[in-house]
């Protein structure tokens, strides 16, 4: 049997989940060719990869057909890649070999 959960809104929790704003790297361990999976609808956003020291190492403005990123002489190591827009900001980690 299952048993699900029906708050006063009329949302389900199974449905609040689905609508939370979240993206993966894949493959999340690269040599700098990756493409972003967002299960949101972003119109827009801003990416930004940092490096294990925090430093900005790449930025571009990505829109909804390009979520293709190939990144050269970046060294072996942890990275993050933040997307941002007017709404929200989102964070995940990468290693580039």
């Amino acid at each position: 049997a299952t048993i699900g959960f029906q708050d006063p809104c009329g949302l389900s929790e199974q449905e609040r989940i689905k609508t939370k704003p979240s993206f993966r790297v894949v493959p999340s361990i690269n040599q700098g060719r990756f493409n972003l999976e967002i299960n949101y609808k972003l119109l827009s956003f801003e990416v930004r990869i940092y490096n294990s020291s925090g430093h900005l190492v790449a930025e571009r403005n990505l829109s909804d057909n390009n979520r293709e990123f190939y990144i050269s002489g970046l060294k072996s190591g942890l990275y993050l890649v933040s997307l941002i827009n007017s709404n929200s900001s989102l964070i995940q980690r990468f290693i580039i070999y």
